[in-house]
């Protein structure tokens, strides 16, 4: 069994503070010990982070508030060099990168299709008309290949909150993901044949079932990166003080969307996800009003 990365083996790489020794400990033993990431990653991985603090701090990435904290310091005089070890782990690092490509990608113009897909839509009665036409054109575009509106679906900035899109492998679509609090895009790499989920589709289920959490409450076990606990501004106020703990234990959640005032009848959310090739209107016994 791999051994935890010990402060000697940082220090090695960088002159890191004692005052930010836990911080730093937490992290990379985070990503080693429960992303289950080499040791040779996770070094490069805080080598890169601390040679440009800056765009770690501003990125969503495995190590953005330990880079906040890292930049911040940065900014007020104090910087966390890198060793000669950690240099050298940086040029090995920069001596395999392919040459970025200068060329600029090229745009491209496409129509909607005719003959727009068919798909699911649960609920259909307590649906907006905004969020079902935003759905009628995203099933339109040429790369679309699957679509369902949920019950509590409704009218975003591209495609409906509560819609489910799927379109062809090498294709993804920003705009879809709205701008509120909690929105965000996800692209996860799997090194296994895409068969295989189709022949086990329990076990993606459980992954998303056990690893995300929606609504009032919600808590993850899992804590990849809890270094924003050990920011200052905790103890700003009273109300910060009292909520820390709360925070902690939610952290990784997403959260709970407002209620949405048009529909003041909706369909409670239930275990039952419904299949993309089930047919429109099918109701299941475990959705009832409330």
């Amino acid at each position: 069994m791999d051994t935890p990365i010990t402060i000697e083996e940082i220090i090695l790489l960088a002159n890191v503070p004692d005052n930010l020794h836990t911080a730093f400990l937490r992290v990379v033993n985070g990503l080693h010990e429960r992303a289950k990431y080499p040791k040779e990653k996770v070094f490069l991985m805080l080598v890169k982070m601390l040679n440009d603090p800056k765009k770690y701090a501003f990125s969503k990435n495995k190590v953005t508030n330990l880079a906040k904290t890292v930049y911040d310091l940065r900014k007020a005089g104090t910087e966390i060099a890198l060793t000669e070890a950690g240099k050298e782990v940086l040029k090995s690092e920069e001596a395999v990168l392919v040459p970025e490509d200068k060329t600029a990608q090229a745009r491209a113009a496409f129509s909607l299709r005719e003959n727009k897909l068919d798909y699911a839509v649960f609920g259909k009665e307590h649906i907006e008309e905004g969020a079902l036409a935003q759905m009628e054109t995203a099933v339109s575009l040429p790369i679309s290949v699957a679509g369902a509106l949920m019950p509590d679906a409704h009218q975003g900035y591209g495609l409906p909150i509560g819609g489910v899109l799927a379109t062809e492998p090498d294709k993804v679509i920003p705009y879809a993901v709205g701008v509120d609090i909690a929105c965000r895009m996800c692209m996860s790499v799997f090194d296994i044949p895409t068969d295989y989920l189709r022949r086990e589709p329990h076990f993606l289920k459980k992954i998303l079932t056990e690893n995300t959490k929606f609504g009032m409450g919600g808590e993850t076990a899992r804590k990849y990166d809890e270094s924003v606990m050990d920011q200052p501004e905790w103890e700003a106020t009273k109300v910060t003080r009292s909520l820390k703990d709360k925070a902690y234990r939610q952290l990784g959640t997403s959260g709970n969307r407002p209620p949405q005032r048009r529909h003041p009848r909706r369909l409670r959310r239930t275990r039952h996800y419904p299949r993309l090739d089930e047919p429109a209107g099918v109701r299941h016994p475990r959705q009832s009003q409330s």
